[in-house]
């Protein structure tokens, strides 16, 4: 993990170490200071939902490119990247994966209630 990367990313996007905690669901801020201070290294899981919080890869938080965006075509993704930026846009702060579930889940459902009315 580049932990200057990470902690730039962080500062990028305005949030605290207790924002970024909270948006991958930590119970406390100290698991993700761990991160930043190269005390521990985030597993797979985790290092995907930074990349993901972040909008880069994960090849960009290990240090092996230079290239911060993925290029990529539309996929569920970013689908699911433009949800959280609405998400957070609304709530005013990172959102946790809990309420992102919520939203999701929520989401779902009317869009279902709106294929039934089309038949």
């Amino acid at each position: 993990m580049d932990i200057k990367r990470l902690k730039a990313l962080r500062k990028a996007k305005g949030y605290t170490q207790q924002d970024v905690a909270n948006a991958l669901g930590f119970t406390n801020q100290q698991r993700y200071n761990f991160y930043e201070t190269g005390k521990r290294e985030p597993d797979n899981n985790t290092l995907t939902q930074l990349a993901s919080l972040f909008n880069v890869s994960t090849d960009y938080l290990l240090g092996k490119t230079e290239a911060s965006k993925i290029k990529k075509e539309a996929t569920s993704m970013d689908i699911e990247e433009a949800l959280r930026l609405f998400v957070e846009g609304k709530l005013g702060r990172p959102a946790n994966q809990s309420e992102l579930q919520i939203v999701e889940a929520t989401t779902d459902g009317l869009i279902e209630q709106l294929k039934k009315q089309q038949k």
